[in-house]
């Protein structure tokens, strides 16, 4: 996990309290690239992924099964430098998926071909895999009141769980494929 650039870390800490009748966790979510800019889902796609799907895999943990990866559909389109008009037929269809290891597939598919004719439609595939590590901390603290004559009136503890996920993307390869997935 060398290049900067393609890494991200996440730290979602959890502090517990045992007065609680139930397991109740407060988590702090912290999303930030190597050079510690936040992570922007709103403006981009693979942020938008990565936010959606280590939400989903940490209900998960807790719940049921819900969903094992982040889809995104988008246009990508080209312009002319310092311009605002685009080139329609550089643009391109893009289906952005994210499985529950964080590996990345594109299909990339221009949108010049009429769907009549998809056997002559440009399509490519991206993938990217990523490497994964987590490290979790568990530390307790032991609390206790006393009463004015000394004894211990109430004995808590409080359980702060901080798990740092570092997600890295190496090299991706490029593939021809043909549209009706063959």
């Amino acid at each position: 996990m060398r290049n900067s650039q393609n890494k991200i870390t996440i730290t979602d800490v959890k502090v517990e309290d045992s007065r609680d009748n139930k397991s109740t966790a407060y988590p702090t979510l912290t999303y930030l690239y190597s050079d510690k800019t936040a992570l922007d889902p709103a403006r981009n796609m693979i942020d938008a992924c990565v936010v959606e799907l280590y939400r989903t895999l940490q209900q998960d943990e807790e719940n049921a099964p819900q969903q094992e990866k982040a889809e995104k559909d988008f246009l990508m389109s080209v312009r002319k430098k310092g311009s605002t008009q685009y080139y329609d037929q550089l643009e391109a269809r893009v289906k952005l998926t994210m499985d529950s290891d964080y590996h990345i597939t594109a299909i990339l598919s221009d949108t010049q071909t009429n769907d009549t004719r998809k056997e002559d439609r440009c399509e490519r595939k991206l993938t990217i895999p990523a490497k994964t590590e987590t490290e979790e901390t568990v530390e307790e603290k032991d609390y206790e009141r006393t009463g004015p004559d000394g004894d211990v009136e109430e004995e808590w503890t409080i359980t702060t769980t901080t798990r740092v996920t570092t997600i890295c993307w190496e090299r991706g390869l490029i593939e021809r494929t043909h549209p009706d997935g063959e």
